[in-house]
């Protein structure tokens, strides 16, 4: 039985186009992407030593990668692309962890302000409270305005329209005792 005899032709074809793919960076069976002859080897789908008998085809693979320097225009792409997406991520954070500086600062602004701002609504309600000559220790909630529910603090008209319908239950009751009755609990005199 005979050895089928090589198409030099078709090996010719099948290395050119193997230079031609690594060099545009889209290798089909190469998996590294280099532009070295061992790349070209495994493009091609060749043994070795066919390929290395197409001497001037591997030469002429080699001189174009000299000029290309040594890297595929889309491999360079990429890892150009690359090194700018890494850049871009190192600013990123950087700023985020600014960000993260800011904001702590902020929060611990806020919460200075708003203990601030809660001491000076229970002085000036205390204030009010002796101007009108209420008790200036604080009684119950349920028995007074809610500190958080004045006309001076609420933004909607409804809202401080019901504020103000609220009174201290000390305001609302007639006092008992000592001479003083209630409404309520006066009897008709008896008969006689």
């Amino acid at each position: 039985m005979a050895r089928k005899p090589r198409d030099r032709a078709a090996e010719a074809t099948a290395i050119i186009a193997a230079g031609d793919r690594l060099l545009a960076g889209t290798p089909l069976r190469s998996t590294g992407g280099k532009l070295t002859t061992t790349e070209l080897i495994i493009e091609s789908g060749l043994r070795r030593d066919v390929v290395y008998e197409h001497a001037s085809l591997v030469e002429d693979f080699q001189a174009r990668v000299r000029a290309q320097h040594s890297t595929s225009t889309a491999m360079q792409e990429m890892v150009d692309k690359h090194a700018a997406l890494l850049e871009e991520r190192d600013t990123l954070k950087s700023e985020l962890v600014a960000e993260h500086t800011t904001t702590g600062l902020l929060r611990k602004i806020v919460a200075e302000l708003s203990l601030e701002l809660d001491q000076r609504s229970r002085t000036n309600l205390l204030r009010r409270r002796a101007s009108h000559g209420w008790p200036t220790v604080p009684v119950a909630r349920h028995h007074c305005i809610p500190e958080t529910l004045t006309t001076e603090s609420t933004s909607s008209p409804a809202a401080a329209h019901w504020c103000s319908r609220l009174t201290p239950i000390h305001q609302r009751r007639r006092p008992i005792g000592r001479g003083a009755t209630p409404a309520t609990s006066a009897r008709p005199a008896p008969p006689g």
